[in-house]
């Protein structure tokens, strides 16, 4: 069994809020069995559980970029002769 199969199989228990500012929040995820490349590995609640803390940064604001009309292409950049 490869790992993105196993990667698959994973299934989350709980997911808890550390610590929060902003876009910027710290969590700690307990996830069913033992997975060594995750976090912690324990006897939880469940049995054989693994605990991982991650930080996760969500953007504020998302721009997108798209390219100039024409009739503007002109008019910012002037051809030169």
């Amino acid at each position: 069994m490869s790992r993105k199969e196993r990667k698959s199989e994973i299934e989350l228990l709980c997911e808890q809020v550390i610590e929060e500012n902003g876009s910027f929040k710290r969590v700690k995820r307990w996830w069913r069995g033992w997975h060594p490349e995750l976090g912690k590995l324990c006897f939880g609640w469940q049995g054989k559980e693994t605990i991982q803390e991650i930080a996760v940064i969500k953007p504020i604001m998302i721009i997108e970029v798209k390219p100039a009309r024409e009739e503007f292409k002109s008019a910012v950049f002037p051809e030169e002769e």
